[in-house]
């Protein structure tokens, strides 16, 4: 698809001229832009409809795409399957896209990051290239920073892969140019190695996921630049993202090289595996008898005739629990020494009926995190592992500080080891998600420093510093890559 809000969208080239003279679009290709624009504000819309599924440098909504390579994971609204996540940064549309689509995600780079210093973006007139170099300003003995962060804990992913294009330029062996990561919750930087050769642009795909940890909800990705030399053109030997200045995202789809890029492989905190019942499953409903469950001396329940088979699919001990009495031929299920709670045996057998694939929701309507607890207590004992993970998911929103170490320990006798690791890391990204919370508040009173960008939507001061970019026009010397450096 065309990108609408390119700068190449927005002019044609003139043919057998020169490379960049432009005239004005056709009537034509005007209303083909208006259509593309018209369709790119419809998904856009559609887009930010749905729920935020995570946070960009804190106050940017994310929003994931399914991943194929999580289809067999049950496709329930509860408990969402694989995903991933692109975002990535055009020098020379100075825009920030998310997972290709069309519409900016943000646009400028100083709203794109989480905070910086002493960076500026210059564009070379006569070399016709973009980039973010050292501000001129800048003192010389103080590196030059910027920041990005990702959290996906709203949406309840972990990061399993990180794949980054960083593009990164020096022109003087005096100069250098380092990027760090840390995971979200972790003070600890780790440098990221990257061979740079003087006047060659470092852009190959680097594979960050073994800086994360195994259940990591995001992280925080850092470059320091600094010079080597006191000249007056020293600001420029450190470059960032360089590219021609009129290679802006016409066909997003064509955008190989974009010069930041930063791919994120998710999956869900807690997942639910589900497999499709055979299809002899439930075939002695109808036919034969009720099934009586005994859930201790005083209580049974009537249930669905399953058969021995039916119940060997989810659980073992309820296929050898199933007997049949020799007087009258009727079968019983004893429960008996297992302390289970009626409520939950019931809702045990419902989701077994329902085929595994859940609970019958008009009796849990009203449930709190109790009854959710003594179905988790009852599936463990019962040992119906698919029931385990979808208690997991419902007890998940329920976790506070105030009954986090009840369903710490549900979790722990129930060996529910997804929901145990999601309490065990509750306070450290409570932590984080307070941090993240002060930030958008600051920011929306305006009194967040210059320092961090926000973008102009979420702040409500408009004329703050942060709002107020300088200008991109930066005075100083052309700085030749290879295939210039000897005209």
């Amino acid at each position: 698809m065309r990108n609408p809000f390119s700068k190449a969208s927005r002019m044609a080239p003139i043919p057998n001229d020169s490379q960049h003279a432009f005239i004005p679009l056709s009537q034509e290709q005007r209303a083909q832009l208006n259509r593309d624009t018209s369709q790119a504000k419809a998904e856009h819309e559609r887009i930010q409809a749905q729920p935020v599924q995570g946070y960009f440098n804190a106050w940017v909504p994310l929003h994931t795409r399914a991943s194929p390579a999580h289809s067999n994971e049950l496709a329930a609204a509860t408990s969402p399957g694989g995903a991933s996540h692109t975002v990535g940064y055009n020098p020379s549309d100075d825009a920030f896209y998310e997972n290709g689509r069309s519409i900016p995600l943000v646009q400028g780079w100083r709203q794109g990051c989480f905070r910086q210093r002493g960076l500026r973006r210059k564009i070379e007139y006569d070399n016709h290239v973009v980039y973010i170099a050292r501000d001129p300003q800048q003192n010389f003995n103080e590196p030059s920073e910027m920041e990005w962060r990702l959290n996906f804990r709203p949406g309840g992913y972990y990061v399993t892969g990180l794949k980054a294009t960083l593009a990164s330029t020096i022109f003087t062996d005096l100069a250098t140019l380092q990027w760090f990561i840390r995971p979200l919750a972790s003070s600890h930087w780790q440098r990221i190695p990257i061979e740079l050769t003087v006047g060659e642009t470092n852009n190959q795909p680097l594979d960050l996921g073994p800086y994360l940890a195994e259940m990591d909800y995001g992280f925080v990705l850092k470059v320091r630049l600094q010079t080597g030399d006191q000249s007056g053109s020293s600001w420029q030997k450190t470059q960032l993202f360089r590219q021609a200045e009129d290679s802006g995202c016409s066909d997003l789809a064509e955008v190989q090289n974009l010069g930041f890029e930063l791919v994120s492989e998710l999956r869900p905190d807690i997942v639910r595996h589900y497999k499709e019942p055979p299809s002899t499953y439930l075939n002695s409903v109808g036919h034969d008898d009720a099934i009586v469950v005994q859930i201790n001396n005083h209580n049974t329940i009537s249930v669905q005739p399953l058969s021995q088979e039916d119940l060997r699919f989810f659980s073992e001990l309820l296929a050898d629990r199933l007997k049949t009495t020799s007087s009258e031929g009727s079968k019983v299920l004893s429960l008996d020494g297992l302390c289970l709670d009626p409520q939950a045996v019931a809702s045990l057998f419902d989701f077994m009926e329902n085929r595994g694939q859940d609970v019958d929701r008009t009796k849990t309507t009203d449930w709190g995190h109790a009854e959710w607890e003594a179905l988790l207590t009852c599936a463990a004992s019962c040992q119906v592992p698919a029931l385990v993970e979808l208690c997991e998911v419902e007890l998940r929103r329920f976790v506070q500080s105030q009954n986090l170490e009840e369903i710490t320990n549900a979790a722990r006798a129930a060996h529910a080891q997804q929901l145990l690791w999601y309490c065990q890391l509750y306070d450290t990204y409570q932590e984080v998600d307070k941090q993240e919370e002060e930030v958008r508040r600051q920011a929306a009173e305006g009194r967040l420093h210059p320092t961090y960008g926000v973008p102009r939507e979420y702040l409500r001061d408009t004329h703050s510093a942060t709002a107020t970019d300088p200008a991109d026009d930066l005075p100083g010397h052309t700085m030749r890559g290879p295939a210039t450096m000897n005209r």
